[in-house]
Order: structure tokens, then sequence, then C-alpha cells
């Protein structure tokens, strides 16, 4: 654990869920359109403290812009129910759940996001081999929906931390279509309240 910040948190990641909800249906359903929602996301620290350089995440969507003193702003975010994440400038991870619905018919949202939440994170770790089974260095890893990525070592190893949730993770080297591997995987934290992550395998091959 890092030494707390001079505002008294070492925030990681908070998981929110939100309904944005118009007179309109979903882009999903052919034949009507749909009005999309803005977004503005105020990110704070346990003492009230704006947040500078968090990385805000909706998943599967898009990564928000960053405005100043705490302020993030997603754009075109239609009707439906959201999964948004937090990250600070280390990438680990807290976890906790809430929702809300907002009927609004200017599509438009204000959301306060305070990090003070406890760790649930799962540290996944393995190693990207190719089809001979030989460990492959510099093999990207990543998954998409979070928007996560990172390179093997020199030993064929990755890690990555993940909230709880199915996600899936590709892996990939440089000869084509092959050399890619999508595997899902279902991670839930630590199981103890006091442990502050938990630990995951995941062996990726390439090819399969």
């Amino acid at each position: 654990m890092r030494n707390p910040r001079t505002f008294g948190t070492t925030y990681k990641l908070i998981i929110f869920t939100f309904s944005v909800a118009t007179f309109c249906a979903s882009p999903a359903h052919a034949g009507f359109h749909a009005t999309p929602a803005t977004v503005n996301v105020f990110v704070i620290g346990c003492q009230t403290h704006p947040i500078a350089g968090a990385r805000v995440v909706l998943v599967g969507e898009a990564v928000a812009e960053e405005l100043g003193d705490g302020r993030y702003l997603l754009e075109d975010v239609y009707p439906g129910e959201h999964r948004l994440l937090v990250y600070d400038e280390y990438g680990d991870v807290y976890d906790e759940g809430l929702e809300t619905t907002v009927p609004l018919a200017s599509a438009e949202l204000e959301v306060m996001l305070c990090l003070c939440i406890e760790t649930r994170i799962t540290r996944l770790e393995g190693t990207v081999r190719d089809a001979r089974g030989k460990a492959v260095k510099s093999a990207g890893v990543a998954v998409h929906d979070l928007f996560l990525e990172t390179t093997t070592d020199a030993k064929g190893c990755y890690e990555l931390k993940l909230p709880p949730g199915t996600w899936e993770v590709m892996a990939w080297a440089d000869g084509g279509a092959e050399d890619e591997t999508f595997v899902s995987v279902t991670v839930e934290g630590p199981a103890d309240p006091g442990e502050e992550e938990a630990v995951a395998r995941l062996e990726l091959k390439l090819g399969q």
C-alpha cells in the first residue's frame, strides 16, 4: 500500500453503474432515433479534493476527456445502463457499485464520484506462449472493454489489474491472426475483506 496523499486517501478505482433514460429508444431498436446524453463526471478524494490525472472509462465504449479541476466529459452516451470506471494514476483498483436511474428529456447528467472505497482487485498474471509452447516476449495483452493494455516481459509474463466481472482477454504477437487468442475470464476480487487483492493465473497460448 502506498503512503496516503496529503488529502488523506490512497484512492484507486471505483465502479459506478448508472442508467440514462430519454424518451427515445436505444440504437439497437431499428427505426427509432436515440438521443445521446452528455455525462459530466466530477472525481474527488475523501476530503473533497478534486482528483486530476485520473482515467475515466465507460466500459466497452469510451475514455472520458479530462477538463481539469477533477472534471471529466463523456459525450454521446446512449440510453441504457452503463458501467463507469475511474482509475487513478497508479492503475490500482477500488471497487464499489452504485446505481441510479436518471429520466432526462435533454439527456444531460452530472455524476460526482468520491474515491474512498475498499479495495477489491484481482491481479491477473500469466505467460503468453506460441503454438510450440515457447514464451513470447513483447506480446500484447489487453482487455479492450476496460481500455487496458500491456506487453509481456523477456520471459513472456504479463500482469493486469482487474475489477470484479467477466472480461475477454486478448493476446497477440506480430504474426497475424494465427498469433492471436481470446479468452474469457471471471474475477471476483479477494474473498477475505482484509486482503487488498486476489491473484489469479491465466496462461495464454497464441493461435487458440
